[in-house]
């Protein structure tokens, strides 16, 4: 997602759809207005730590964003597709995907940043001249578990965002469901919500759903298990993120058979 920010000496505000009604533009109009502006502001180049991770020489709120305008990377020493980080306004940095150690690095610094309040994305992209995608990484990388730790942990943000704006509109409607991160045993980072007997909700779509009534301990499974079981009570509901409005309670043969994978 694009995020156009109207900056001047005296104030900072994101552009939204009632300012763009305000000025009669449309937004992708903005957003190459954005561009130009950004390409025209002076800037000191990039950094690096052993020709391997790069980052903007300056403190510039938006030298990160620079990595979206055209030719900007061509300087670097690499031909594969770029990995980026950038979890603050002030924090970016640019590797070659082929470059375990330095995205391990990055990974660990990002997480440095879990706090900030300039935060920008915790989650790690990968791309260059064709677009940007989410980086995934096999279980075997030296970055698999930090980089999934930074996605949990923006997930979490975005849905408390999420859920604050849905329960203003929904009120006592609807039960918006909380994205609860949590430890495993393990030491690794993982999510879960609440699907509760007799209330009416809209869950997120964590990695496991918890399922509570009065009738039975609380136990866990995992959400692709819960999704197969009881896809007849799970409606999507076109949120970003996405979440899914429960139309029931499992049955007690549907809580049976997801027993069987509870972990």
């Amino acid at each position: 997602a694009w995020t156009v920010v109207w900056d001047t000496p005296a104030t900072m505000k994101v552009v939204d759809y009632a300012q763009l009604a305000t000025w009669g533009v449309e937004f992708d109009d903005v957003l190459e207005s954005a561009r130009l502006n950004l390409a025209m502001q002076p800037f000191l180049g990039w950094e690096s730590v052993e020709g391997r991770i790069f980052a903007p020489r300056g403190v510039d709120d938006y030298d990160g964003a620079r990595v979206f305008l055209d030719g900007q990377l061509d300087f670097l020493p690499f031909d594969s597709e770029r990995v980026l980080f950038h979890p603050t306004r002030s924090s970016c940095a640019v590797m070659s995907i082929d470059d375990e150690e330095a995205i391990a690095i990055a990974a660990e610094h990002a997480l440095a940043h879990i706090g900030a309040a300039n935060r920008i994305s915790l989650t790690p992209i990968v791309g260059g001249r064709d677009g940007w995608a989410r980086l995934r990484l096999e279980p075997e990388h030296r970055a698999y578990e930090t980089c999934s730790r930074l996605a949990t942990y923006d997930q979490a943000a975005a849905y408390e965002t999420q859920n604050r704006l849905l329960s203003s509109v929904v009120g006592d409607d609807l039960f918006v469901a909380t994205y609860s991160p949590f430890e495993r045993a393990d030491g690794s980072l993982s999510s879960y919500c609440t699907w509760s007997k007799g209330v009416e909700a809209l869950l997120p779509e964590a990695e496991h759903v918890a399922f509570n009534s009065k009738e039975s301990n609380p136990f866990l499974v995992p959400w692709e298990v819960a999704r197969e079981v009881c896809s007849d009570l799970l409606e999507p509901t076109g949120h970003e993120p996405i979440r899914w409005r429960v139309l029931d309670f499992p049955s007690a043969i549907d809580l049976r058979i997801l027993r069987d994978h509870e972990i």
